[in-house]
């Protein structure tokens, strides 16, 4: 198998052969906890491969988000239309740049959310987010967004902190889990990010600072041009 690309159906009879569950009020334990665990890797960080961007249709001052909406990154405007948020709106900022979330839930319907602005913006708005998983259903060819081992890993992990199970076998289950869930941190977050030390704006840009002495009285208003991740000799 491809690292990366296993199938529920690989997954879930490992965690069923470690639960040899002999019943309960729970009809599937084992697609059960993998969607369990599947949502609870989903919520623990901000994942490179589950952001994406989507453009929002205005209704007047308003815009629906999308359904898939899991947690918001950032919104703002591509005014010139090379698939980069350039200008950003801030939740509850200034005027020109305010918005608001106004949230709904009802038992009947689930959550829904609504984005509000001050005025119209002055184009179609982007919203950058992390999306939900779809949960597994247990038939036909599904694949698991996270690695196989570490969706097990945390089901188990999920069943032995339910039951309240130790001993040598789960601390080593969990341990494992730690070691994987780091393993895949490391890969999937925040990623091949820029080496150099500068500060820069949401859009990228580099910031102009003050530099000011450590006693306070010499200001220059000139950028500290000096980045530190190279010896200029």
């Amino acid at each position: 198998m491809a690292y990366n690309a296993e199938l529920y159906s690989e997954i879930e009879p490992r965690l069923a052969d470690w639960l040899q569950n002999t019943g309960g009020s729970v009809s599937d334990l084992p697609l059960d906890l993998l969607n369990r665990s599947q949502h609870r890797i989903e919520g623990e960080r901000q994942w490179s491969y589950l952001t994406v961007e989507a453009t929002l249709t205005l209704s007047g001052t308003s815009a629906t988000l999308p359904a898939d909406f899991g947690k918001l990154i950032a919104l703002g405007l591509d005014p010139v239309g090379n698939g980069r948020i350039s200008w950003f709106f801030v939740n509850r900022g200034k005027e020109e740049r305010w918005y608001k979330i106004i949230p709904a839930f009802s038992k009947a319907t689930g959550h829904a959310w609504t984005i509000k602005w001050e005025t119209a913006p002055s184009s179609s708005p982007v919203i950058r987010y992390q999306k939900r998983l779809v949960d597994f259903v247990g038939t036909g060819t599904e694949y698991s967004f996270f690695p196989g081992e570490l969706l097990l890993r945390t089901a188990q992990m999920i069943r032995i902190v339910e039951k309240g199970l130790s001993g040598p076998e789960m601390r080593a289950i969990t341990d494992d889990r730690d070691r994987l869930f780091h393993d895949y941190k490391q890969a999937h977050q925040y990623e091949d990010a820029p080496m150099d030390m500068v500060q820069i704006d949401e859009a990228g840009n580099d910031l102009s600072m003050d530099i000011v002495s450590l006693d306070g009285n010499d200001l220059n208003t000139s950028r500290d041009g000096y980045d530190r991740s190279y010896d200029r000799g």
